[in-house]
């Protein structure tokens, strides 16, 4: 999806992700991302914004609820 969203995006466009990484204790797959993988994706393109934030979430529900969760939220424009 990520591939697709920067074959999309013109030249200064902007993309913006926010997403679950794998350093999450509850079970998230297949919506997981590596800790360092948008950087990685996004190694050609301006990084505007990019911060790793940990909580829980209680949005989650069953067994996973309340668990440890990361974020990743990025702000990236293409050069």
């Amino acid at each position: 999806m990520i591939r697709k969203m920067q074959e999309a995006t013109k030249i200064d466009g902007i993309n913006v992700i926010c997403a679950y990484t794998d350093k999450s204790q509850a079970d998230l797959r297949p919506y997981l991302l590596n800790a360092d993988e948008l950087k990685t994706l996004y190694a050609e393109w301006k990084i505007l914004h990019f911060k790793e934030l940990q909580g829980t979430d209680v949005s989650v529900d069953g067994p996973d609820k309340g668990k440890l969760v990361w974020r990743v939220e990025m702000i990236a424009r293409k050069k």
